[in-house]
């Protein structure tokens, strides 16, 4: 299962729905090389289509001059046909976490190890830090990734795999039409560390707190005046969006 090919799938402009959502459960199913062998009949129930359907729509996908996937027959060992093979047809290093988050997972492995070898009384050297010129190919990478793209990986290096992508990238959509992907990071941040919320934060939160934001602070809805912690809360919210809290007084 790999997040990042089902970042890929949502990324594509397909029409019907249907056909895109074929696509992204294909992507849910393959691996880092882009390959899955899902039946037509799990595809059909993952997409809420029938059968001849899916099969109509993986015949499109594979076609034209620029196919998003290619199928590969498969057989048993006693010679009988199986369910076929597929592979997205996604440039390599879009199937695979980007440089930079690869190597901050080695740091973060070797410095877990580090730890574990203090903890049992183990002399070693800490690791060297990274030269300038790595921390400047890093930066530069990172701003190469679209914003969709930061966020999602905010969410996913968090969780792991992402298993509600669509509504998800649905949320993250909503909040960059409305905010920098800077101040989008800020508030969830924000609501990482909210005790009260035990963790339980998505970017399908972050969109509910923002919408309940531009809703108070124009006296629309809302708690009564004196719900001082709500204010408290929306206040600080405010100052990480940039904007002055005023919600209704009367």
């Amino acid at each position: 299962m790999s997040a990042w090919a089902t970042v890929w799938a949502y990324e594509q402009d397909i029409r019907p729905c249907g056909k895109k959502a074929v696509l992204v459960a294909l992507a849910h199913f393959a691996d880092e090389s882009g390959f899955c062998y899902p039946s037509q009949e799990t595809l059909a129930g993952m997409t809420s289509q029938g059968v001849s359907t899916v099969r109509s729509h993986l015949e499109v996908l594979e076609s034209g001059d620029e196919p998003l996937i290619k199928r590969e027959h498969r057989y048993t060992k006693k010679g009988k046909r199986t369910s076929d093979g597929f592979y997205l047809q996604a440039p390599a290093e879009r199937l695979q976490p980007p440089k930079h988050y690869r190597r901050k997972l080695a740091v973060e492995t070797q410095d877990t190890t580090a730890k574990k070898q203090a903890d049992y009384r183990q002399v070693s050297a800490p690791l060297p830090p990274k030269a300038g010129d790595d921390l400047l190919e890093e930066q530069s990478e990172k701003k190469e990734m679209t914003a969709y793209a930061v966020l999602f990986d905010r969410h996913y290096r968090r969780i792991g795999d992402v298993p509600d992508g669509k509504a998800q990238g649905d949320a993250i959509n909503w909040i960059l039409a409305r905010h920098s992907t800077e101040k989008a990071l800020a508030c969830y941040e924000f609501q990482l560390a909210e005790p009260w919320r035990n963790g339980h934060v998505s970017w399908l939160t972050v969109k509910q707190r923002i919408g309940e934001f531009e809703l108070t602070s124009n006296g629309k809805v809302g708690p009564p005046v004196h719900d001082a912690a709500f204010h408290a809360r929306q206040a600080e919210l405010a100052r990480r969006l940039g904007r002055e809290y005023r919600p209704d007084a009367s």
